[in-house]
């Protein structure tokens, strides 16, 4: 009974130490999740803000 319970003391611990890898790799990936959805609503505004600019006549050199 001794070594039965030693077991599944192991195996909690062992579990518990898991759970935690899990949740540390979560709490990453929510990080790095915020940062590209910063990044995106950057970026979104900086189309709109383009779009949005009148066009300058066409200054770029074109072919003539």
């Amino acid at each position: 009974m001794e070594r039965r319970l030693q077991a599944l003391e192991m195996a909690l611990a062992h579990h518990q130490a898991e759970m935690r890898d899990l949740s540390d790799v979560i709490a990453g990936q929510w990080q790095a999740i915020d940062r590209l959805v910063g990044r995106l609503d950057r970026t979104e505004a900086l189309i709109r803000q383009l779009l949005a600019e009148p066009s300058d006549g066409g200054s770029e050199a074109g072919p003539e």
